[in-house]
């Protein structure tokens, strides 16, 4: 089987990471590449991934994943490059990994009947729907070629959030399946369960799903925002993730990226504290002022000129 994946790439620092090359360079082991990014690279960047890549489309566009998809997909369709595959991928970097052997993968899913899937399948927030997650999602020959699915891919558009891209583009792409018909699944596949919670496992059971062969973790739930509000993820869930991938996986890849991006500590995913200085210290300021607060499930820790004070939670 031939396949052609179009790698959606984004970075704040127009960096293309030490962890998406790795990822790029399993990815090749199975498919083409065409890499597009969301964001002004260098060339010395772009350096890194070119030997891996057919082609590569560089620049900003403000549309996040999706755009980056149609405008890699109008790339390869306007010239006649698709025509030659039989799967069209749809990859971004919003994970690290892969942690198991991609090829093995890929391969026992295509000796599935479907015609189209995704590393994982689950329903759509409280809604109940399918929803195909478009980290990496998987679509056959009969369906890319279709005039369809050229017009689905065109009316790809900036819109104001995340969020909204989710709606109408990520949620829309999994629906396009369904009202044509198509038969779509997962590699890991919770779309009969109908707790959220118990449904987007990539999410909120994360630990578990990669214990059990799932070969990603989805970089935002280390977010100090969501962490533990949003995800419950705790350091020991963390260490213990580290733990089973380290023997296939350079977890320094990880580690390295969350510290630059994330601005945390790698090893207790808490936000590092600014170093004061008698420079940024206002003569205004008044005697115990707050210069640092860091919290986990058990300690709340404050930094008080420098002074450190664990609290018990």
């Amino acid at each position: 089987m031939k396949r052609l994946a179009i790698f959606a790439g984004y970075d704040k620092d127009n960096i293309i990471d030490d962890y998406v090359v790795y990822y790029i360079k399993e990815l090749k082991k199975v498919a083409d590449i065409v890499y597009v990014c969301n964001c002004n690279m260098l060339e010395s960047e772009l350096d890194k991934i070119s030997n891996y890549c057919i082609h590569i489309i560089n620049g900003e566009h403000g549309e996040f994943d999706f755009g980056s998809y149609k405008r890699g997909f109008i790339y390869v369709r306007n010239n006649k490059i698709i025509f030659d595959y039989d799967y069209l991928m749809l990859i971004n970097d919003s994970v690290f990994g892969p942690f198991f052997d991609l090829k093995t993968i890929v391969e026992n899913m295509e000796k599935k009947d479907l015609d189209a899937w995704a590393m994982f399948h689950c329903l759509f927030d409280h809604i109940n729907i399918e929803h195909l997650q478009s980290y990496f999602i998987s679509i056959k020959k009969k369906i890319f070629i279709t005039q369809n699915f050229v017009y689905f891919m065109q009316s790809i558009t900036k819109l104001d959030s995340k969020y909204d891209m989710i709606i109408h583009h990520e949620f829309g792409l999994t629906k396009f399946f369904l009202d044509n018909n198509y038969k779509i699944g997962g590699y890991f596949d919770s779309s009969n369960i109908k707790t959220e919670n118990d449904n987007n496992l990539p999410f909120h059971k994360s630990e578990e799903l990669i214990r059990n062969g799932f070969p990603f973790f989805k970089r935002s739930i280390l977010e100090p925002s969501l962490r533990l509000q949003t995800y419950n993820f705790t350091v020991d869930n963390w260490n213990n993730i580290l733990n089973t991938i380290e023997n296939n996986y350079d977890i320094n890849l990880i580690k390295n990226n969350i510290e630059r991006v994330l601005n945390i500590d790698s090893n207790t995913l808490l936000p590092k504290i600014e170093q004061t200085t008698e420079d940024n210290i206002s003569k205004k300021d008044k005697c115990f002022k707050l210069f640092g607060l860091e919290s986990n499930d058990k300690y709340q820790t404050l930094y008080i000129f420098g002074i450190k004070i664990t609290i018990k939670r």
